[in-house]
């Protein structure tokens, strides 16, 4: 199977998990090889995070879905910006009040400057949180936004609008006009749907459970760039770099 795109996550896939905001980059030797890649087939970035964070870290990507989909920009100046509630402001003003000390906050801006989402994260706090964050919860359900909330972790993604991975990717399919097989690389359920309908789905392990996610290849992040330039070298056909066609458990069509 050849490869035509790349797509990929940004957190915890080709950037490392658990560093802080202001330190997260791409590492200079899985930058290198996805640049080459990127001269040779599309790549494009698909993530919670917003595009003026992003973008400047992933200057090799010829398109970027951010907040979830809820921009899509390509390099050439096309794409576009969700139409979105505008509650989200307001609440979020609001639930600030109840957060306890230690509490992060990353806003996640449009192009326009548009709120279009926020992670509200009480890891650093010491204390139990499970109220407020219940709280948080409700408040911003009641307003019609969406809450993605993540089993055994203290921290909460809200959204302006429906936004999904899976809804991005194929918009990206679309926008980049892809008539071939795609692989993506994630790393959690938030990638879960893209894994399902992608041609080559390639998990990022960095001690996280991986084992119920439909991934057909599993990588850890620390072997990425050599994976990545093995397939390169191979003329990005995956059985030549890997001895497999690695998809995922189950599959459904995209184009």
């Amino acid at each position: 199977m050849r490869i035509v795109a790349l797509f990929t996550d940004y957190d915890g896939t080709i950037a490392p998990a658990g560093v802080r905001r202001e330190d997260s980059a791409v590492p200079g030797p899985l930058f290198s090889v996805l640049s080459e890649i990127s001269s040779r087939i599309p790549v494009a970035i698909i993530t919670s995070k917003d595009l003026k964070f992003v973008r400047p870290r992933t200057t090799f990507a010829c398109a970027w879905a951010t907040v979830l989909g809820l921009e899509v920009r390509l390099r050439d100046g096309g794409g576009h910006q969700a139409n979105v509630s505008s509650n989200l402001p307001r609440v979020l003003e609001s639930v600030r009040r109840t957060f306890p000390a230690g509490t992060v906050v990353e806003e996640k801006h449009g192009t326009d400057g548009t709120l279009l989402g926020a992670s509200l994260d009480w890891t650093s706090v010491p204390r139990q949180t499970g109220d407020e964050l219940t709280e948080a919860k409700k408040a911003f359900r009641a307003a019609g936004l969406q809450v993605n909330v993540y089993e055994g972790e203290k921290y909460v993604d809200v959204y302006a609008a429906p936004a999904d991975k899976f809804s991005a990717f194929t918009e990206l399919v679309k926008l980049l006009h892809i008539k071939g097989s795609v692989m993506y690389m994630g790393d959690s359920e938030a990638d879960d749907g893209v894994f399902e309908v992608c041609d080559l789905a390639v998990c990022v392990s960095h001690s996280q459970r991986t084992e119920h996610l439909h991934c057909g290849l599993t990588v850890d992040y620390e072997e990425l760039p050599e994976m990545l330039a093995r397939l390169l070298s191979n003329g990005l056909e995956s059985r030549n770099a890997w001895g497999i066609d690695a998809g995922r458990k189950e599959k459904r069509q995209h184009h």
